[in-house]
């Protein structure tokens, strides 16, 4: 016969595991990537493979690529168009075009 039954272990008793709330690419949901932050310019230079020169509204220059939707809807952007651009911290001379302006 087996022993006195063990009473089982309150939620609050036992810590989360090592995995537990991680998603199914090991990130936890709590740390999300490091944020972009938008701005406007406008394209200047039309490069190959979608990629384009544009002057921000502060004088700078960036080097951007149309992100995958645009090139998912056929959205074209010609020299002059105004867009918005979200931009990496990490590597302010490159950018990613979101919304090209009508």
């Amino acid at each position: 016969m087996r022993g006195p039954a063990r009473p089982a272990a309150e939620p609050a008793d036992v810590p989360p595991g090592p995995r537990e709330g991680a998603s199914a690419t090991g990130f936890h949901p709590a740390m999300a990537k490091q944020d972009t932050f938008q701005m406007d310019g406008v394209v200047t230079e039309v490069l190959p493979d979608r990629n384009y020169r544009v002057k921000l509204e502060n004088g700078h220059q960036v080097l951007a690529y149309a992100a995958g939707r645009m090139s998912k809807f056929n959205i074209r952007v010609l020299e002059g168009d105004r867009v918005t651009l979200d931009i990496s911290p990490y590597d302010l001379s490159r950018g990613r075009i979101t919304y090209r302006h009508k």
